[in-house]
């Protein structure tokens, strides 16, 4: 939540915090959680709103402070036990069992991209022309997120895991593009340095040059 903006009070004690507070504990099997009133319960079903959360994922909303968070989140998860496939044989690795966590359906994620500056990359010892700046890298990744539903993202790919849809994605890079090209262009003074080109930039932070 506070990764979308959205700091949450009140919530502090080893509980539960739901819409409205009830009589019955919380029975997660290994632990017996007290149900007690959120009230940011509005202000955080307004923001998954905001971002698209569909109505099936916000209609069950339980808020954890976050030292419990952590421990229910790690013992819910789906432990699965697999071997790796020796490509050339198409049988079972020996001595290659592994273990790893899924994330249930329905998981919420959010995440920061942060994009390098391609004018700091060549590419075959040619400058890279399909992008000129951080903004238009956002824009290049921005049209790739329908294929995430299908190929996926991260490792293990071709077993169906990774694959994810794109609720929201910031478009503050474009709106500040769009405000800072309004207006006559302006000559520097002769003072002031030259504008350098931005090293890197995330969703969040803007599209023009630093000045130094």
């Amino acid at each position: 939540l506070r990764l979308v903006g959205l700091e949450v009070s009140g919530v502090q004690e080893n509980a539960v915090y739901l819409k409205e507070s009830l009589d019955k504990p919380l029975n997660l099997g290994w632990l017996l959680l007290p149900v007690k009133k959120c009230e940011c319960y509005d202000s955080i079903e307004s923001k998954l709103q905001e971002l698209s959360v569909p109505d099936y994922i916000r209609d069950r909303l339980a808020t954890l402070p976050d030292h419990l968070f952590i421990h229910v989140v790690n013992s819910n998860l789906e432990v699965r036990t697999s071997v790796s496939i020796n490509p050339e044989t198409g049988a079972a690795e020996e001595r290659a069992l592994f273990s790893y966590e899924a994330l249930p359906r329905t998981t919420v994620m959010a995440w920061e991209i942060i994009a390098k500056n391609p004018n700091h990359f060549k590419i075959g010892q040619q400058d890279i022309a399909a992008v000129t700046d951080p903004t238009g890298v956002h824009r290049v990744v921005k049209k790739a997120h329908p294929y995430l539903e299908h190929l996926g993202i991260g490792g293990m790919g071709t077993r169906g895991m990774g694959r994810l849809k794109v609720l929201y994605a910031n478009q503050q890079d474009v709106q500040e593009e769009q405000v800072s090209g309004q207006g006559e262009p302006q000559a520097a003074e002769p003072s002031q340095p030259e504008a350098q080109p931005e090293q890197e930039a995330s969703h969040e932070s803007t599209s023009e040059p630093n000045h130094r």
